[in-house]
C-alpha cells in the first residue's frame, strides 16, 4: 500500500509503528506479549499494560480501557492504540504477529496493522513490513 492510499492519518501510523517497535522490543523470548494500550493525549503518550492469565482477557480489558478513553476524554484525546500478540495467515501458513488496533478520536475510527516477528538468537525481530489488515472493530 502506498502512503497516498493509506486510509489513516500519518499521526495514527506514527502511533501504530511506535506500538509495533515497543512490542518487538518488549517481547520476551518465546513468550507472549502482555497486551497494552497507548493513549495519545495533547501530544503526550501514556502506556497501560493488561496482564491476565489468559491473553484473551488481557485483550478484552485493553479494549474496554481504550473505549473508556475514547468516550470520556474525547476532547483531549488525540488517538489510542491497542497492541497484543496474535497470528496472521499468509499463503495458508499461520505466523506470529504483533497486532495493533489504532483509533483516531475524531471521528472514532480504527485500523488494524500487523507486524510478523520471529526469534533471532536471544532476541525478537520483525519479519518483513507491517501489513494493513483493514478496519478495526468498533470499541464499545
Amino acid at each position: 500500500m502506498t502512503p497516498e492510499a493509506a486510509p489513516y492519518s500519518n499521526e495514527l501510523a506514527d502511533l501504530a509503528f511506535f506500538c509495533i517497535d515497543h512490542a518487538i522490543a518488549s517481547l520476551p523470548q518465546g513468550g507472549p506479549l502482555t497486551p497494552f494500550v497507548v493513549v495519545e493525549r495533547l501530544g503526550k503518550r501514556q502506556l497501560y499494560r493488561f496482564a491476565f492469565d489468559r491473553l484473551e482477557a488481557g485483550v478484552s480489558a485493553a479494549r474496554k480501557h481504550a473505549a473508556t478513553e475514547l468516550t470520556t476524554a474525547a476532547s483531549e484525546l488525540d488517538r489510542v492504540a491497542i497492541t497484543y500478540d496474535g497470528l496472521v495467515t499468509l499463503q495458508g501458513e499461520k505466523q506470529d504477529a504483533i497486532l495493533v488496533e489504532a483509533y483516531d478520536s475524531a471521528p472514532p475510527n480504527g485500523h488494524v496493522l500487523a507486524q510478523r516477528y520471529g526469534q533471532a538468537g536471544d532476541h525478537t525481530q520483525a519479519i518483513g513490513n507491517a501489513m494493513y489488515l483493514g478496519a478495526a472493530p468498533k470499541l464499545t
